[in-house]
C-alpha cells in the first residue's frame, strides 16, 4: 500500500496547500479540469479566495488545439502530480512548493507524434467560476459571513512571457474587532492587496515519432508586487528533488505503526497535516516565528487554547515549532497579563482562552526537554496566570469567563441565561463561576509548580503546588453537588447551579485532579460519563448530554463532539481504572476520523453532517496522533 498518496486531497479551501510556511496556496475543487486551480491567501483570520483559476495549460499539435481528457491527480503533502491526455500527447505536471510562496511546476510532455508541439499557458483562467464545496460554518450566513466567490476584481497585465495579477480585498476578522478588548492591528474595513506573477511563456518543440520533453514554470506570490517578483525569481534557483525528504524525516521522528496499515496511514496524515498548518510571520505580531494555524480556511490565525492542545502533537516531531507557537502568544500578552484570544501577523485581540499554555509547554518538555525555554516562558506564564486572579476572579476566589468566545464554547448551553441560543453565541457572560476555567487554572498552577522546580525555583514550586491544591479544594466546596454526582457552574452570589445542563466541562475537575474520594469519582464517571443515555453513546462524549432538551447533534457546542475534549475524557477513564472503556473510546474516535477524507475540527454526534467542522484542523490532527501513539496511557505528568 502506498501510504503517501492522497493522504490529504487538496480539493477544499479548508485543506488548502500551504507548504513551506506559505501564506498563499492552491487547491483543486474542479475534478474534471486540468491545471493549477483555485488559490487563496491567508491574512487576518480568514483564507481569502483570490480566484477560481490560477494557471491552465493547453496543447496544440500542428496548430490544432487538443481536447483534454479527464485528469488523473495524486496529492502528496509535498507535491501534486497531475497527468492529462491531450490527444496523442500526455502532460504530467509535478507541482511543488520550493520555498515560502514559491511554486515550481515540472512538466513532462510525452507521446507518439511527429509534429510541432506547443504548450500554452493562461493565468488566471475562468476567474469568476464559483468554488464548489466550501466548508460551511454550522451557523447560518447571517451569523458569519461566508465567501463563495473570489474576493474582488483582478487586475491582469501580461508582458515578457509572464502574467502579473493583483487584487485588493477587505481583511476579514472571525470575531468583530475592535468589539473585544485588547485589540491591536488592522481595523475592521481595512484593505489588503494580493499579487502573483506566473510564467506563461509558451513551450514549443518539434517532436519525433516517440518523444519525452521536460521543462518547468514558476509562480511567485506576495502581498505586494515586489515580493511576488522576488519569490518568482527565488523559486527558479530552488530544487524540488528533496521536498519529500522533509516529510519523510518528520515521519521517521515518530514511532511507526507499520503493522496496522490503517493506523499508519492516519499517523502520516496527522503528521503531514500538522506540518501543513504551519505558517510564518512577516515581521508583525508573529515576528519571524513559525506558528500553527487553527485551520487554513475561515479561522486561519492562532487561537490560544487551540495552540496549547496542538503542541502535544507537534512535540512528537517538530518541538521547535511548538515552542515558537507558544512564544508568539506569550510575547503578545496585554499589560494586564491577558493572552490574545486570537493572534495573526496583522491583528491581536481578545483576552485569552482556556489557560492551558503552561500545560502545553510542560507536556512538550516531557518529550523534548529545554530548560532554557522553561526559563524564558515561566515569567510570562506567571503574568498570564495573574490576569485570571486579578481581573476575572469572583469574591469567592474562583474565576469566571468574560465572554463565551474566551471560553471557546461559543454557543454552549451553559451560557443560556446570558443570551446564548442555538444560533447565537460568543455573548458576554455574567453572574457565574465556571467549572472548566477553574479546572484549567488548577492544571496551569500544577504545571507552573513543575516548571519552577525544574528551573531551580523550589520555594515558588511549593507555593504553586499549594495554590493548585487550594483552588482544587475550592472547586469541590462550591461546584460539587453530591446529590447529582456532578460538578456545575455556580451562581457567584448564591452558589446554586447556574444551569443544570450536563456537558464535558462537568468532568474536567477529575482531569485536573481536584480532591474527590474514589467513590465520588466512581459515581460521576459511572452515573454520567459512561451513561449511554448521557455521554457514552455511539458518538462518545457530545458537547451536551444526549438527554438534554437542547441537544442538537449538529450544533457547535450543543451536541457535536470535539476531539480534544474526547481525548481528555479518555484520559479521565484511563487514569481512574476504566481502561477497557478508554481503549474502546479511543478506537471509536479513530473510526470516526476515518469517515471523511479530512480530519475535522468537530463532528456531529449522529453521523455525517454536510456542514462538518472545518477540515484539517490543528488540534484534531494533534489529538489523532496522540491517540494513535496511545499517549493517554502514560502516567500523569502534572
Amino acid at each position: 500500500m502506498d501510504l503517501d498518496r492522497n493522504l490529504i486531497p487538496f480539493t477544499n479551501p479548508g485543506a488548502m496547500w500551504i507548504n513551506h510556511f506559505s501564506r498563499f496556496g492552491p487547491f483543486w475543487p474542479f475534478r474534471e479540469l486540468s491545471g493549477i486551480q483555485a488559490v487563496g491567501c491567508i491574512i487576518g483570520t480568514k483564507n481569502h479566495i483570490l480566484t477560481g483559476g490560477l494557471l491552465r495549460w493547453r496543447v496544440l499539435v500542428d496548430g490544432e488545439e487538443q481536447t483534454p481528457g479527464f485528469p488523473r491527480r495524486d496529492y502528496y503533502p509535498w507535491v501534486v502530480v497531475e497527468t492529462t491526455l491531450f490527444g496523442p500527447v500526455s502532460v504530467s505536471a509535478h507541482t511543488y512548493f520550493v520555498g515560502p510562496d514559491q511554486i515550481k511546476t515540472n512538466f513532462i510532455v510525452s507521446g507518439q507524434a511527429a509534429a510541432d508541439i506547443r504548450i500554452e499557458f493562461e493565468s488566471p483562467w475562468d476567474p469568476v467560476r464559483p468554488i464548489p464545496g466550501l466548508p460551511r460554518h454550522p451557523w447560518p450566513p447571517e451569523v458569519y459571513r461566508i465567501d463563495t466567490e473570489p474576493v474582488g476584481e483582478l487586475n491582469v497585465a501580461k508582458s515578457g512571457g509572464r502574467t502579473e495579477v493583483s487584487t485588493d480585498f477587505e481583511v476579514f476578522f472571525f470575531y468583530g474587532p475592535p468589539d473585544y478588548p485588547g485589540f491591536k492591528g488592522l481595523q475592521k474595513g481595512d484593505r489588503s492587496e494580493a499579487h502573483w506573477i506566473a510564467e506563461t511563456e509558451p513551450w514549443t518543440f518539434r517532436s519525433e515519432s516517440e518523444f519525452s520533453q521536460s521543462f518547468h514554470r514558476h509562480i511567485g506570490f506576495g502581498f505586494d508586487n515586489k515580493r511576488a517578483a522576488a519569490n518568482l525569481e527565488a523559486g527558479k534557483t530552488a530544487e524540488s528533488g528533496n521536498e519529500a525528504e522533509r516529510f519523510q524525516r518528520a515521519y521517521a521522528n515518530v514511532q511507526s505503526l507499520e503493522t496496522d496499515a490503517i493506523k499508519e496511514r492516519l499517523r502520516r496524515h496527522a503528521i503531514g497535516g500538522l506540518m501543513l498548518t504551519v505558517s510564518k510571520g512577516h515581521g508583525g505580531f508573529w515576528g519571524d516565528k513559525r506558528i500553527t494555524l487553527a485551520n487554513r480556511y475561515h479561522i486561519v490565525g492562532q487561537w490560544y487554547w487551540d495552540t496549547a492542545v496542538t503542541m502535544l502533537g507537534l512535540r512528537e516531531f517538530a518541538p521547535e515549532i511548538a515552542r515558537e507557537s507558544a512564544l508568539a502568544l506569550l510575547e503578545n500578552l496585554a499589560d494586564n497579563g491577558a493572552g490574545p484570544l486570537t493572534l495573526t501577523d496583522v491583528t491581536r485581540h481578545g483576552e485569552g482562552q482556556g489557560p492551558l499554555l503552561a500545560y502545553g509547554i510542560w507536556m512538550l518538555h516531557q518529550k523534548a526537554p529545554d530548560i532554557d525555554f522553561l526559563r524564558q516562558t515561566y515569567p510570562l506564564l506567571v503574568k498570564n496566570n495573574g490576569y485570571w486572579f486579578n481581573h476575572r476572579a469572583a469574591a469567592s476566589g474562583l474565576c469566571k469567563w468574560a465572554n463565551a468566545a474566551q471560553s471557546g464554547g461559543d454557543n454552549d448551553a451553559r451560557f443560556e441565561p446570558c443570551g446564548t441560543t442555538d444560533l447565537a453565541g460568543n455573548v458576554d457572560l455574567f453572574g457565574a463561576e465556571h467549572v472548566d476555567l477553574n479546572s484549567y487554572l488548577v492544571i496551569q498552577m500544577r504545571c507552573l509548580s513543575k516548571i519552577a522546580a525544574d528551573i531551580g525555583l523550589e520555594a515558588e514550586a511549593k507555593a504553586w503546588g499549594w495554590k493548585a491544591d487550594h483552588h482544587g479544594r475550592k472547586i469541590v466546596e462550591r461546584m460539587w453537588f453530591p446529590e447529582y454526582a456532578m460538578f456545575f457552574d455556580v451562581n457567584e452570589l448564591t452558589c446554586e447551579p447556574f444551569t443544570m445542563h450536563k456537558t464535558p466541562a462537568s468532568f474536567l475537575p477529575i482531569w485536573a485532579g481536584v480532591p474527590l474520594s474514589g467513590d465520588q469519582k466512581k459515581r460521576i464517571i459511572e452515573n454520567h460519563l459512561l451513561n449511554p443515555n448521557e455521554f457514552f453513546g455511539s458518538y462518545p462524549f457530545p458537547s451536551l448530554s444526549y438527554d438534554d432538551p437542547l441537544y442538537n447533534p449538529h450544533s457547535y457546542w450543543r451536541g457535536r463532539i470535539w476531539p480534544h475534549i474526547v481525548y481528555w475524557m479518555i484520559e479521565i477513564l484511563w487514569q481512574n481504572g476504566y481502561e477497557k472503556e478508554a481503549v474502546h473510546t479511543a478506537n471509536r474516535l479513530i473510526e470516526i476520523f476515518q469517515t471523511t477524507p479530512y480530519i475535522h475540527e468537530c463532528y456531529p454526534s449522529d453521523g455525517y453532517d454536510p456542514h462538518m467542522g472545518l477540515p484539517e484542523y490543528n488540534w484534531s490532527l494533534a489529538v489523532l496522533l496522540e491517540m494513535l501513539l496511545e499517549r493517554y496511557k502514560e502516567p500523569r505528568h502534572w
